[in-house]
């Protein structure tokens, strides 16, 4: 599925090529996976579930999903540290369009405020 990414100065366009969430093989989702914090025998989670462990985890996801680009760079192919390069707006079209992906590996989005909060589907709260 192509993401169009916006315009570079010189006006030439910004895109990628990302797994159609249908398509997304498990082996994604295991990596993603084996980033995440751990539950307890009870299922309470533990671990790191800081804003910058999570946008690490996110990251780790995009960096999967991408099978082409524009930019001269070379493909992250699942290494996240390869998207520090890309434009803030870039990168936010490319989190709004793995968001599908996020929820089929266990995680939604809401919004709040100025950002973006990630959290777990799992979690619950005791009444």
């Amino acid at each position: 599925m192509r993401v169009d990414l916006g315009t570079n100065k010189d006006g030439s366009e910004r895109w990628a090529e990302i797994t159609d969430v249908d398509e997304m093989p498990r082996r994604v989702s295991v990596a993603v996976l084996r980033l995440m914090p751990s539950a307890d025998a009870k299922g309470k989670l533990s671990g790191d579930f800081s804003p910058a462990g999570m946008a690490r985890i996110r990251d780790t996801l995009i960096a999967h999903l991408i099978e082409g680009w524009s930019f001269d760079q070379p493909l992250p192919k699942g290494v996240a540290d390869k998207l520090q390069f890309l434009p803030n707006s870039a990168y936010k079209k490319l989190v709004d369009a793995t968001e599908d992906h996020w929820e089929e590996v266990g995680f939604s989005r809401a919004k709040d405020g100025d950002g973006t909060k990630e959290s777990h589907s799992g979690d619950s709260s005791s009444d």
